[in-house]
């Protein structure tokens, strides 16, 4: 229901169906009623259908079919309401209105939609990002602001938040976004494969099944279970309350195992570049967590990061010609932080106000022990950008290794005077806890 709602919001139908009832009744005076019937049988159940899946994961494309019913009903309609008395200036009234209405939200949801990649947007993203929370506020529409208008237009925001916060009505731009990313990688994995570093008849668990398989030619186990009927008719792995739309099911490690997988995606990538900050979060986490990943240096910048289902002995054997490590072992990590310290120092040193590059450098130098080092990128990153809520944390952390403690302090303050301004409680509550430590107040 909040799918169908979203839409019908979303493109103005409270405006194109008062028109397609119009046309039915039109029809129906002249003898045609079969007519709308008819796209009634097809469009009610198929909405009914759409209600009980719960919505689509890619926007609305479930309902296209909708669009040439309806217009060719409200095209009637109109022609109808012409015909009468004044009548043209009505009908032209309604139908601008209506297309103007359909083209706002969808015009607003793309130029408002962030440059990087942003999973489950807004939705899965209101505890972490500003531009979420910002997403599609009425008072940033020039037409959604004015009264009357307003209320649509937050009804169809808290919409969108509640469905994309299940993966429902992902926004198309999202999906291009991934597109880009991940049709590169497809040719990256056929390369290895030509050049033999990958046997041609590797069979590769994944979750990112459609344009990486196309593009590699590789065997694929889609670890979601859209083009797999075991994994499809598995339970769903959430409870219901936190069920996400095509992202329920999940390949268990023993049907891994038997069904002779070589290798299981961590990431949506197999492939992870050695600057992405994929690869950044799993070597965190390998660090802190000494989690099972392990990683292949494939070249070019990239690693293979995947789990073993067969073991390591008969990973080697499959492919002699990688070299697999644990994402936790110190030597992966030393050299790893080594290869990336140098490639983020070489991108700041060619864009020095690259802010996402300095707080990357500072965040690795910091890891490293590098207190020194990492406190001035962050000072330097705070300067350019006062309100940087990243900054003032690493800085934080780094005044700790240093062993000033007073611009610690200073530094937590500040950070979490962002956090709360900026409705980021994904992190409040933590850096609270780390002032707190330090003998700080939060200033509640």
């Amino acid at each position: 229901g909040a799918y169908l709602a979203a839409f019908a919001l979303e493109y103005a139908l409270w405006l194109w169906i008062p028109l397609a009832l119009l046309g039915a009744a039109a029809l129906a005076a002249r003898g045609r009623g079969l007519v709308p019937l008819l796209f009634a049988g097809v469009v009610l159940p198929h909405a009914l259908y759409v209600a009980a899946l719960g919505g689509d994961y890619f926007e609305y494309r479930i309902l296209d079919l909708v669009f040439p019913f309806l217009f060719l009903l409200a095209g009637e309609g109109a022609h109808r309401l012409a015909s009468a008395p004044a009548g043209r200036w009505v009908a032209g009234g309604i139908v601008a209105a209506a297309l103007l209405l359909s083209w706002e939200l969808p015009w607003q949801s793309h130029r408002q939609f962030p440059g990087a990649i942003a999973v489950g947007f807004p939705g899965q993203m209101l505890d972490q990002s500003r531009e979420a929370r910002e997403f599609l506020d009425p008072s940033r529409s020039p037409i959604y602001r004015w009264p009357g208008l307003a209320p649509i237009g937050e009804a169809h925001r808290e919409l969108l938040r509640g469905l994309t916060r299940h993966f429902i009505d992902v926004r198309m731009e999202e999906h291009a976004q991934f597109a880009r990313s991940v049709v590169p990688e497809g040719r990256r994995l056929r390369r290895l494969i030509d050049r033999g570093l990958l046997p041609r008849d590797l069979y590769v668990a994944m979750g990112a099944v459609g344009a990486i398989p196309y593009y590699s030619d590789l065997r694929v186990l889609d670890m979601q279970g859209l083009t797999d009927a075991a994994v499809a008719r598995s339970g769903p792995s959430r409870p219901t309350s936190e069920r996400m739309m095509a992202h329920d099911r999940s390949l268990a490690w023993e049907d891994a195992v038997s069904r002779r997988v070589d290798l299981i995606a961590v990431d949506a990538h197999p492939l992870l570049a050695l600057t992405s900050d994929a690869m950044l979060s799993e070597v965190r986490d390998a660090a802190t967590s000494g989690d099972s990943a392990w990683a292949a240096d494939v070249g070019d910048g990239f690693y293979l990061v995947v789990l073993l289902p067969q073991g390591p002995a008969a990973t080697a054997r499959r492919l002699p010609r990688l070299r697999f490590e644990r994402l936790s072992d110190p030597r992966f990590l030393g050299s790893f932080m080594a290869r990336s310290v140098s490639a983020w120092s070489e991108t700041l040193a060619t864009r020095p106000h690259d802010a996402h590059a300095r707080l990357r450098l500072a965040w690795l130098l910091l890891v490293r022990g590098d207190c020194p080092g990492a406190r001035v990128h962050y000072r330097a990153a705070i300067e350019e950008r006062p309100g940087e809520l990243e900054a003032w944390d690493g800085l934080a952390a780094c005044e700790v290794g240093c062993g000033d403690l007073a611009a610690a302090r200073d530094a937590l303050v500040r950070a979490v005077a962002l956090a709360r301004a900026q409705a980021d409680r994904a992190h409040l509550a933590e850096l609270e806890a780390r002032l707190e430590t330090l003998g700080g107040s939060s200033g509640r």
